[in-house]
């Protein structure tokens, strides 16, 4: 009996060893993880930034730089591990004058991207795309059993359009930015473009009214759907544009020519540009071979008050997207050979930073 008792106490101390001992593991690699360095991660020009979930997020590689085509890549945050996402065409996929079947990856060159989520859980992965043809580009991203995407078909754009950043609504129907001729046949507002374009299967494509800017480039439909919007780099300016009853109108302008737009976690929007003029930003994306800085910043943006919440530099040269991971936040470029990580949040305590 009493055997039984000291076999007891020794099993009941060691379970309190054992629990002792794993959370104070824990408690170190909480530890380390808390003071691990914020590393960049090595790839080539990642202009556009979506987020898969708190882990991972998807990645835009354009071409330029040396680079003769670009890819979409997936990033965990956890590893640091860069995978390539290889393109399968799916057996359903739908295709139509100039789009039968997924561009050659040796030509393939993304640009801006969205991901969507239906009710089921699966993910659409959109990707406007210059090689080949220009076109808005559509996948079903599926993570098992290895990440990978499944071409689904395609939007080609009109002759003389330039699209720059898209945004899926939850009936499929697709807005993005056009940079090049508009519409109607009219040249370009700038250099750059500057009107929205919809498009939707049965219709195809058409202008969004009011939605002409200069210098169209980032892009955000809000959850309602009913307010698009949009980043007038050339303008130095973020124009909300409503499309449906209830939708807002107004302008947040900004101290840099915003790029892309990203929507934070709690429902503030993202903003990354550049701290120069618009003729340094277009002579070093032109560069053949890099060899050039632009001064980059990033803003958080009221999108119901439309006002600047802060504003602070960026240390990436040509920054042009920022999403929130965790406590970090990950900032792309469309002419680097890395993406940054820094400590967040997007809005500093101090001043060291700001605008």
């Amino acid at each position: 009996m009493r055997l039984r008792n000291v076999g007891g106490i020794v099993n009941r101390i060691g379970f309190l060893l054992a629990i002792i001992v794993g959370t104070s593991a824990a408690a170190v690699a909480q530890a380390k993880d808390a003071d691990r360095p914020f590393a960049s991660i090595a790839i080539a020009n990642p202009e556009d930034l979506a987020p898969v979930d708190g882990d991972r997020v998807i990645v835009s590689a354009m071409d330029g730089w040396g680079r003769r085509s670009g890819a979409l890549v997936l990033v965990d945050r956890r590893t640091g591990a860069v995978t390539k996402l290889r393109q399968h065409r799916s057996a359903r996929a739908r295709t139509s004058d100039g789009c039968d079947g997924p561009v050659p990856e040796a030509l393939f060159k993304p640009h801006g991207i969205a991901l969507t989520r239906d009710g089921a859980g699966r993910r659409g992965l959109y990707a406007v795309n210059h090689g080949a043809r220009e076109s808005i580009e559509f996948f079903r991203f599926e993570s098992a059993p290895r990440p990978r995407l499944v071409w689904e078909g395609c939007a080609v754009f009109p002759p003389g359009a330039f699209g720059n950043s898209v945004a899926v609504a939850r009936d499929r129907a697709l807005f993005v930015t056009n940079q090049g001729r508009q519409l109607d046949g009219a040249a370009p507002i700038t250099p750059f473009g500057g009107e929205v374009l919809s498009w939707r299967p049965k219709t195809g494509w058409s202008s969004v009214p009011g939605s002409r800017v200069e210098g169209a480039n980032g892009l955000l439909l809000s959850p309602d759907e009913a307010t698009l919007y949009v980043a007038a780099w050339t303008d130095r300016a973020v124009v909300a544009v409503p499309i449906a009853p209830g939708g807002g109108a107004g302008r947040i302008p900004l101290p840099f020519l915003p790029d892309n737009l990203r929507w934070s976690d709690s429902g503030a929007i993202f903003a990354t540009g550049h701290l120069t003029s618009t003729d340094e930003v277009a002579r070093c994306f032109m560069a053949p071979q890099g060899g050039c800085t632009i001064a980059s910043a990033i803003a958080e943006l009221d999108p119901v008050a439309l006002r600047t919440v802060c504003a602070r530099k960026a240390p990436t040269s040509m920054a042009t997207s920022v999403v929130g991971m965790g406590r970090e936040l990950w900032i792309g470029s469309a002419r680097s050979s890395h993406l940054d990580r820094i400590e967040g949040p997007l809005c500093p305590a101090d001043d060291r930073d700001r605008l």
